[in-house]
């Protein structure tokens, strides 16, 4: 299948730049600031700021359907115009209220106070907001913590999410998976730097720890999961591995499509983002 124009472009442009070697950067040697939506996406998106425990939570109003969603960046990025779009159009196609925490990082927080930053965020949202319906989404980075989130509600005695949303997962962070394959297309990822990023965010656990690396737990308990995948994605191989492992998952593979597509401003990731949608709404 041939991509778009408007996916060529973006490709042509992101190379043009370097920014595979930007974000290699900072991937592996320090974070970027979190960013903040402007005043038009405030506007156009209706985007409310809170805070959990000093830092950032992103509210687009919507009905009584909430999805807590969790942004990826290798645990070293934070949020940028990009996110803050994508989940506008999400919420703006869907009609859900979409909450985006700006979950801490390293090097200020270790893996197991990120998660437990996440779990406490996760409570004063629903409490807040008592929604009807709870569905838990997450992207690279974030889809890793979204997993790790949901298995522990739905081990709880916590209302349960009807969905586990994910989007180009890294499911596992040691990264030795033989058939994992670097695209010429894929100009946000570099194995070897986002090696040094999972090792930072590791720090004195195994790469193969559950909790670091969902990939490798053994009794996961999810709900209904759809997973959204490129198969030119760096990490798509084990992501295909984590589905296969996991029967109440459902893999969407999405040809000629890098990682995390579902952010560019491309017609494929109109697409994607179309379907993504659909599940939100039902």
């Amino acid at each position: 299948m041939k991509t778009s124009i408007s996916h060529t472009i973006f490709l042509f442009i992101l190379k043009t730049i370097g920014t595979k070697k930007v974000l290699g950067y900072f991937l592996s040697r320090k974070r970027l600031p979190d960013s903040k939506p402007s005043f038009w996406f405030k506007s156009k998106y209706s985007i409310k700021k809170s805070f959990h425990k000093k830092h950032s939570i992103w509210t687009y109003d919507g009905n009584n359907t909430l999805v807590y969603y969790l942004h990826g960046g290798a645990f070293i990025l934070g949020l940028n115009s990009l996110y803050f779009a994508m989940i506008g159009k999400l919420a703006k196609l869907s009609k859900v209220k979409i909450v985006v925490p700006e979950y801490p990082l390293p090097p200020n927080f270790n893996a197991y106070e990120i998660h437990e930053w996440v779990k406490s965020s996760y409570l004063d949202v629903i409490k807040q907001h008592s929604p009807k319906n709870i569905i838990i989404m997450g992207d690279s980075a974030g889809g890793n913590l979204a997993i790790t989130l949901t298995d522990w509600i739905m081990n709880s005695n916590l209302k349960k999410p009807s969905n586990l949303i994910l989007l180009s997962p890294w499911v596992d962070l040691e990264l030795k998976n033989p058939d994992l394959k670097q695209s010429p297309s894929e100009q946000l990822l570099n194995k070897e730097d986002l090696q040094k990023a999972a090792i930072r965010f590791a720090n004195e656990k195994g790469l193969k720890d559950p909790m670091i690396s969902p990939l490798y737990h053994n009794n996961l308990k999810l709900p209904k999961t759809t997973i959204f995948s490129g198969d030119l994605d760096l990490l798509h191989n084990d992501i295909v591995l984590f589905s296969k492992n996991n029967p109440k998952t459902k893999l969407k593979t999405i040809k000629n499509m890098p990682h995390i597509h579902m952010i560019m401003p491309t017609k494929e990731a109109k697409i994607t983002l179309k379907q993504v949608s659909d599940i939100l709404i039902c």
